[in-house]
């Protein structure tokens, strides 16, 4: 079911049922329907690790804080709560029953490197999709464009988007993809392996370049340069073959800026003007309005009010601040936090030979952590959905650990 969830979350565009209801995707319809029969189906024995027993008590927190803070807003505030507003609170419980239905289940160390080579895989289908629909080739921009992009099909030839409705997004997902490739590169011994992995390294920069997020370009570097240090420094990963693959790298990144588009190019070199950029201009604008709407309830704040406020902020901890104020800032941050933590005790544990999923667990966190000051991972489903199912699968495998630990 893993699997199958997880193939419609990255590659299949959502569904339109009626004009009156939001989009909805195949990922959520397959959640909605099995995630409470795995819940009922599943054996007692197979109990929570303390640890997502934690992470389940923060979500409820922030489940529990936008309840409120939607009922402060109605009958405090005057807003108008309408259909979007509930169908935001019935997202926010999707994602815990997620996360509750995988991390109850047995999962193997074998079985999550198949399921991790398994996303990497279809992050590069669907950047490979990608550049044909970005070319026009095969017809596909006039065939699935429309279905993707829906109102935003104008972009469709400014930068790839994949099989994601936003570039920003999808440049994240490509950074998931390099996260789990470059972390593979780093730890596995087996020679075949780490080809294949770089081989999928040199691919994963050139379709960043052409989805074209700046913040997420810098993240990248940033990501890569820590991650190739660990490298060097706590696993057996040889200096000669850190060098090989930055070689390739610089290589890769120079032939594929060749053939960018001019809008791409003009793009990336905005990032260097940041004063006069007028993208980021427009950004603080809105952050300073929606920081204003913050101020007239910053305690638990006005709710999702779709239909008062505007929804796209590009800043998910501002958003989170308008709609939920202080209190639910801060439980928020916890969502983000305390994985964290336990993915970096994990990795701190055992540093001298670092475990490739600690890595690749810590390093997407801290990618979101800093994608989310222009972007929102949260708000949209066909991120989380995976993400979740990804999440909930780590803390699974803890019990695993445990018992192993015990054994030895």
């Amino acid at each position: 079911f893993g699997y199958v969830l997880i193939f419609f979350a990255l590659l299949a565009p959502p569904l339109k049922i009626s004009s009156s209801l939001p989009l909805i995707r195949v990922d959520e319809i397959l959640i909605y329907l099995f995630c409470p029969l795995i819940l009922l189906t599943t054996k007692s024995t197979h109990s929570f690790h303390i640890k997502a027993v934690v992470f389940i008590k923060l979500y409820l927190l922030f489940f529990g804080i936008f309840v409120i803070s939607t009922l402060y807003g109605k009958f405090f505030m005057n807003v108008p709560v309408g259909k979007r507003d509930y169908f935001e609170l019935v997202s926010t419980i999707k994602y815990l029953i997620l996360f509750i239905s995988f991390s109850k289940i047995s999962i193997s160390k074998g079985e999550f490197r198949k399921i991790l080579y398994f996303i990497l895989l279809l992050i590069i289908i669907s950047g490979i999709f990608g550049l044909l629909q970005y070319y026009s080739l095969f017809g596909l921009d006039t065939l699935t464009a429309p279905l993707y992009l829906q109102e935003r099909l104008h972009i469709f030839d400014n930068r790839i988007t994949g099989t994601f409705k936003n570039p920003n997004t999808f440049s994240s997902v490509l950074l998931i993809g390099h996260i789990i490739s470059l972390s593979f590169f780093l730890t596995t011994k087996n020679i075949i392996e780490k080809y294949i992995n770089f081989i999928a390294i040199l691919l994963l920069v050139i379709l960043l370049l052409f989805a074209g997020s700046r913040t997420v370009l810098f993240i990248y570097f940033l990501l890569t340069i820590i991650l190739l240090a660990l490298g060097i420094f706590s696993s057996d990963v040889s200096k000669k073959q850190i060098t090989f693959l930055i070689s390739f790298l610089a290589v890769g990144f120079i032939i594929s800026i060749s053939f960018l588009s001019y809008e791409i190019i003009s793009r990336l070199k905005s990032g260097f003007d940041i004063l006069g950029d007028e993208s980021l201009g427009l950004r603080i604008l809105v952050w300073y309005f929606n920081f204003q709407i913050f101020l007239e309830s910053p305690i638990i704040g006005w709710g999702p009010a779709k239909a008062l406020h505007p929804i796209v902020v590009d800043n998910e901890y501002l958003l989170i601040l308008r709609r939920h104020g202080i209190i639910g800032l801060l439980i928020f941050l916890g969502i983000y936090l305390y994985p964290l933590k336990v993915a970096f005790k994990n990795f701190w544990i055992n540093k001298a030979t670092p475990y490739y999923l600690d890595l690749i667990i810590l390093f997407i966190i801290i990618s979101f952590g800093i994608a989310n000051i222009t972007n929102s991972m949260f708000f949209s489903a066909q991120i989380m959905d995976f993400w979740i199912v990804l999440l909930g699968l780590y803390f699974a495998h803890l019990k695993s650990d445990d018992s192993y630990a015990e054994l030895s």
